[in-house]
C-alpha cells in the first residue's frame, strides 16, 4: 500500500486514475465530521474538508440512502460534492464513536445506530483521519484506518470558538 501525500480531499487521484492503476492507498487529512451511522453490516462516517471533488461517491448517490444529506457546519451549508464517505467495520465503530465523544460535548443526546441522532455537524469535531482511499461503484469512498480526535480544554467547553486552548497536538487549518 502506497501513502498518497494531499492536501485537502479535492487533491485525492480521481475514481478513473485509481480504478485504471488499481492502485489503493492511504491518505491522512484534517477533516470535519459531519455524520457517523450504522447502518447494518457497516458503519459510516461522514466527513469534510469543504474541498469539492467531483468524483465523490456521496455526491454520485452511491452510498446508502440512510446517510443524512443536509449539514451546516456554522453557517456554512456543506455540498454533497464536499462529503466523502469513509467505511468502519462494526468491530471499530464503538472505538471511533468513543473517540468523537472525547471531543468535549456531552453524546447523550447522539447515538451512531440512529439515524435521527447520528448528524455532529453541528459539534464542529475535528479529526486527523487515516484511511484507504478505494473506488466503489465509479465513486471516490474511504475505508476506515486510524483516527485522532482533539479535545477542547474546559475554557473551550463552556465559551466555543474563544481561544487556543486545545490538548493534543495542534493541525494546520482546515482548506479555506
Amino acid at each position: 500500500m502506497n501513502t498518497i501525500e494531499v492536501s485537502s480531499i479535492s487533491g485525492i487521484p480521481s475514481a478513473k486514475v485509481l480504478s485504471d492503476t488499481g492502485e489503493r492507498a492511504y491518505v491522512t487529512l484534517p477533516v470535519v465530521v459531519l455524520a457517523m451511522l450504522d447502518v447494518g453490516r457497516m458503519t459510516f462516517l461522514q466527513v469534510t474538508d469543504f474541498s469539492p471533488h467531483p468524483d465523490l461517491a456521496f455526491a454520485l448517490g452511491i452510498s446508502p440512502k440512510r446517510l443524512p444529506s443536509e449539514f451546516m457546519v456554522g453557517s456554512k451549508s456543506v455540498e454533497p460534492y464536499e462529503i466523502l464517505t469513509i467505511a468502519v467495520t462494526p468491530s471499530k465503530a464503538r472505538y471511533v464513536w468513543q473517540k468523537l465523544a472525547l471531543y468535549g460535548e456531552p453524546m447523550t443526546s447522539h447515538d451512531y445506530r440512529d439515524e435521527n441522532r447520528c448528524n455532529l455537524a453541528h459539534m464542529c469535531i475535528i479529526v486527523r483521519l487515516n484511511f484507504k482511499i478505494q473506488t466503489y461503484q465509479g465513486g471516490l469512498e474511504g475505508f476506515y484506518g486510524h483516527i485522532h480526535a482533539w479535545k477542547r480544554g474546559p475554557m473551550e467547553r463552556m465559551i466555543y470558538g474563544k481561544g487556543n486552548n486545545w490538548t493534543g497536538s495542534c493541525i494546520d487549518c482546515l482548506s479555506e
